[in-house]
């Protein structure tokens, strides 16, 4: 299978995932949804991997999770695409879970939403850091927050989010 939101190849035994879509701040929309699940089968068949780095294009995101964007497109049908999306998702992640070799995301940049999930499936999270860049805020009401490598409100009721500069 080819693959034009993600990105993978095996070198030295080590599998290589990387979310594909730095414009969008890697964000994952349905056909990434599948490929993602596609390559996470490749893995956990193959003896031969020995470990898996999962990373995002760019160094601006790891994952920003759900593409927004595609959720609007698709109007009154975004409940049945959430649906599909999840479903794929949860499953593929639970696998990259279960994998018989370690996977290590390498964080670099924004984690939010579903990019959450995948870091956290990971058995090290590596956070990528410069120390020229000042910590990212958000103001809420009237409390600040800081997001620099700690979990923060994501702007929508309940979910969370994670960012590292």
């Amino acid at each position: 299978m080819r693959y034009q939101f993600m990105g993978f190849e095996v070198r030295d035994n080590v599998a290589w995932i990387r979310f594909n879509r730095p414009e969008a701040f890697n964000a994952i929309n349905y056909q990434a949804t599948n490929e993602f699940y596609d390559i996470v089968n490749r893995c956990s068949v193959d003896p031969s991997i020995r470990a898996v780095v999962l990373t995002g294009t760019g160094d601006r995101a790891f994952c920003a999770g759900g593409d927004v964007a595609e959720f609007v497109q698709r109007g009154d049908d975004v409940e049945l695409l959430l649906r599909e999306m999840t479903t794929v998702l949860h499953t593929g992640i639970s696998r990259l879970a279960w994998l018989r070799a370690p996977v290590i995301a390498a964080v670099n940049g924004v984690a939010a939403g579903a990019g959450l999930s995948f870091a956290a499936a990971a058995i090290s999270p590596l956070l990528r850091t410069r120390p020229d860049s000042p910590a990212p805020t958000r103001k809420s009401g009237s409390r600040r927050m800081a997001a620099r490598r700690s979990f923060s409100p994501d702007c929508w009721a309940g979910a969370v989010s994670w960012s590292c500069t």
